[in-house]
């Protein structure tokens, strides 16, 4: 049965919230209450809301959306070309359709919208690449960013004209971002699924996507070589990328140590909430670095100095 507005289509979206680990949303106009209530077990990771400055002087979505996502940990990205809705967990389900997450589109309360949503059990590489992609263009909502946005909306908020939109520019903040950084352990693995979609678990699959969607390859005839020289070129052009190598580079005999570099992305990423260094390691966020920088730039490497652990050094050829 198809979610039907002011039947069981909140109570859908919220069961399938409560059921997964986490969860991120696509929706042009959002609610903070109606996000309240969705997230009741905190189960929400991520929104990506449209935020057009007309929306918000016309408090068709909410800037109180900000604060609440900075309380709860959840990350807000900003994306003014948007206009699809739809959730997907850590499952990769998505409930989709024609729902805003607002009190009308939810039908909470005795005035709502006729909307229809629907489901998919496991969505496909595609379709995950196509959703990756937003997330991807989409910008970063920080303090000053919020700020920035927060002033436009006073300044029109009284005024009967026709606002002009502050569209959607990426800042360093948001290169910065873990989410900046590659996924994949195993550059084989990767090309496998680049050209016949092979993963093992749903984890894998993910990671895949993620390093193909941030690399920007989206031609699927490339042989192994190719796609290594095309990835060596992209990775190296990665700011985040570069600027570690640069602080290994000016350091005491131009290495650091595997604690000191999980310290480097602690003091240095523009994620919020900011993961701790347990989280890092974790993660295997280092571990994970270490093989793409020493694959991709020779002048790289990793080695473990009698018992203690790993240290990366630069060293020049020459």
């Amino acid at each position: 049965m198809l979610n039907q507005s002011n039947s069981n289509l909140f109570n859908s979206i919220l069961n399938f919230v409560n059921n997964s680990t986490n969860t991120n949303i696509f929706s042009a106009y959002i609610k903070t209450n109606v996000i309240e209530k969705l997230n009741n077990e905190n189960k929400i990771n991520q929104i990506i809301v449209r935020w057009e400055i007309n929306d918000l002087v016309n408090n068709v979505s909410d800037l109180d959306l900000f604060q609440y996502c900075k309380i709860h940990n959840i990350k807000l990205f900003r994306n003014t070309r948007l206009h699809l809705k739809a959730i997907i967990n850590n499952k990769n389900e998505v409930i989709f359709g024609s729902s805003n997450y607002t009190n009308n589109g939810m039908a909470i309360g005795d005035k709502f919208n006729f909307e229809l949503n629907s489901d998919i059990q496991l969505l496909s590489s595609q379709d995950l690449f196509y959703l990756n992609r937003i997330l991807k263009e989409s910008e970063y909502i920080d303090d000053n960013k919020f700020e920035k946005i927060k002033n436009e909306v006073e300044k029109y908020k009284h005024l009967k004209i026709n606002i002009p939109e502050l569209p959607s520019e990426k800042s360093v903040i948001d290169k910065f971002l873990i989410s900046q950084l590659p996924m994949s352990k195993s550059l084989e693995s990767l090309y496998e699924f680049y050209k016949n979609g092979k993963f093992d678990t749903i984890e894998n699959q993910n990671c895949f996507i993620h390093d193909l969607t941030l690399f920007d390859i989206d031609d699927f005839d490339m042989t192994f070589d190719s796609f290594i020289i095309f990835l060596t070129n992209r990775f190296n052009e990665n700011i985040f990328i570069k600027t570690l190598k640069s602080f290994i580079k000016n350091e005491r005999n131009s290495s650091l140590r595997y604690g000191g570099v999980v310290d480097w992305i602690h003091e240095n990423t523009t994620t919020v909430p900011t993961p701790l260094n347990w989280e890092i390691k974790k993660m295997e966020i280092v571990n994970i670095l270490y093989y793409w920088i020493t694959t991709f730039d020779k002048e790289f490497k990793v080695t473990i100095p009698g018992q203690r652990s790993e240290v990366i050094t630069y060293m020049p050829i020459k």
